[in-house]
């Protein structure tokens, strides 16, 4: 099916009707997946005693050959209609590369590829049980993707260790099933590929055969929403990987063949999973992103205040005054600018080197494992397209400045406090909330030649409706009541 007759249907420009799971929806897919998480329960003990009739090298494909009939079982009871497009059927080892628009993708490809199949899969201890019991089992290989895989999963495998059982696995005549963004598709729209399917292939020799899953958002809806359908595996080219020279070097190869399996991939999946920015020329847009509820998983100062007064550096009293404002904004007393003001006023005092060393250890502490790393595909995936990353947020300077840093964004517009002679007075000089967001987009944008028309935003609460309303393309990430009901309204997307 060529791209030109697929019908283009994008969440973000509101084409796409973003379907909401019925009760009825919610209660089928958790009876599915409970029934499921059941019978893999149910077969453990009976596994573990047959096991030690066998080899130890035969082990692993007796827990593979049981999870794929599993896997089938499990399309079965969700009643899914799986449609199958130019299969192939290979006697060797290949590297099978898909999108990956759902968590339970794993399930299907691998009931419909055989017990043959190994996957490369997120740290175990990430899943719950039985999953990742099953997925040690069955010889699967576990990957750290990032620096918070490394952090919370110090045990998983890293890059050369997953390699080097990766290698073994081939040699045994296995195939291998890798998702090249590494992260779930959760807006169901196709991310950067990773290099490494492109590596693997390159230094085992061994060629890759792309597919792609289709209809996915249809039939899954996140969480326990499920109905039943008809669901579309497309298989698309077979690549055999190119070769290495002293006059091609390995990392330029690498390179080239990732852009070929993207190509591919793209080829073979319809046009609504791809983001609007690919292939654009992304010259002067910009991403404006939130930090509070959106890229931060909480409300960053409310922690850092936390945090200082654990560390005694404010008076424990603090808590009770800010309460005291608080109410009064909540019965309507008080603006929300005037109880920043108020707020933040307890800052005064603070020399400034000793505070943004306070923002950096509360950082390293305590943000950065607070961070949204399901947004984080999202936001590479911009800065892969070479658009201006910019946080846009409430939060101090000092502090914001560091999200930047993290994500290695461009520059942050935030609150911005007074200061005098090396110490922080108590007052704000720039206080960036609700309209002002907008107003300093549109001053940012004006400075550094910005196409606000072709721009995004990524924010979580109803006061960043001026900032969404100012850019082309929105995407609400765990949006408050309100905002959640424009964004339905306006089929804007939810992270």
């Amino acid at each position: 099916m060529s791209h030109q007759k697929e019908p283009v249907q994008s969440a973000i420009t509101g084409d796409q009707v973003i379907h909401i799971p019925t009760f009825r929806e919610k209660v089928f897919g958790f009876r599915v997946i409970s029934l499921f998480n059941l019978l893999l329960i149910v077969e453990i003990p009976f596994i573990v005693i047959v096991q030690f009739f066998l080899d130890k090298s035969e082990r692993d494909e007796l827990w593979r050959l049981a999870a794929h009939r599993n896997c089938n079982i499990f399309l079965k009871l969700w009643g899914i209609d799986l449609e199958v497009i130019n299969i192939p059927r290979y006697q060797h080892p290949v590297i099978y590369s898909s999108n990956h628009p759902s968590m339970i993708d794993g399930f299907i490809l691998f009931g419909l590829l055989g017990p043959n199949v190994v996957a490369l899969t997120a740290p175990f201890t990430s899943f719950g049980f039985p999953f990742n019991y099953w997925f040690k089992n069955m010889g699967f290989i576990d990957i750290q993707r990032d620096a918070d895989d490394i952090h919370k999963h110090p045990k998983a495998n890293t890059r050369d260790e997953a390699f080097k059982k990766i290698f073994n696995h081939v040699k045994q005549g296995h195939s291998l099933l890798i998702f090249p963004e590494g992260h779930v598709e959760r807006t169901h729209k196709l991310h950067y590929v990773h290099t490494g399917v492109a590596r693997i292939a390159l230094r085992a020799k061994v060629p890759v055969q792309v597919l792609s899953i289709v209809g996915m958002e249809k039939l899954f809806f996140g969480g326990f929403g499920a109905s039943k359908g008809k669901l579309q595996v497309r298989f698309g080219r077979f690549m055999d990987p190119p070769a290495v020279s002293k006059l091609v070097p390995f990392r330029k190869v690498v390179k080239a063949f990732s852009k070929d399996i993207e190509r591919a991939i793209v080829s073979i999946i319809p046009l609504r999973y791809l983001p609007e920015y690919y292939n654009a020329t992304g010259q002067n847009i910009a991403v404006f992103v939130d930090i509070d509820n959106t890229l931060y998983n909480g409300y960053s100062m409310k922690d850092f205040v936390r945090y200082l007064l654990k560390k005694k550096s404010l008076s424990k009293w603090l808590p009770l005054k800010v309460l005291f404002w608080v109410i009064l904004e909540k019965i309507h007393i008080v603006s929300h600018n005037r109880l920043m003001k108020i707020s933040l006023g307890v800052l005064g005092g603070f020399e400034v080197k000793h505070f943004n060393k306070l923002c950096e250890d509360f950082f390293n502490d305590v943000a950065v494992h607070k961070i949204n790393h399901h947004l984080l595909p999202d936001i590479k995936d911009h800065q892969e397209d070479g658009h201006v990353v910019i946080i846009v947020s409430e939060v101090v300077h000092p502090l914001a400045n560091l999200f930047k840093k993290y994500l290695e964004a461009s520059a942050s517009i935030d609150t911005v406090l007074l200061k005098k002679d090396g110490v922080y007075t108590g007052e704000v000089e720039s206080l960036n909330y609700g309209f002002s967001k907008a107003e300093h987009v549109e001053e940012f944008a004006h400075n550094f030649n910005i196409n606000v028309k072709k721009s995004y935003a990524y924010a979580d609460s109803i006061s960043d409706l001026p900032l969404l309303y100012s850019v082309r393309y929105k995407t609400v990430v765990n949006p408050d009541k309100k905002l959640k009901k424009v964004a339905q309204k306006n089929n804007w997307p939810e992270l």
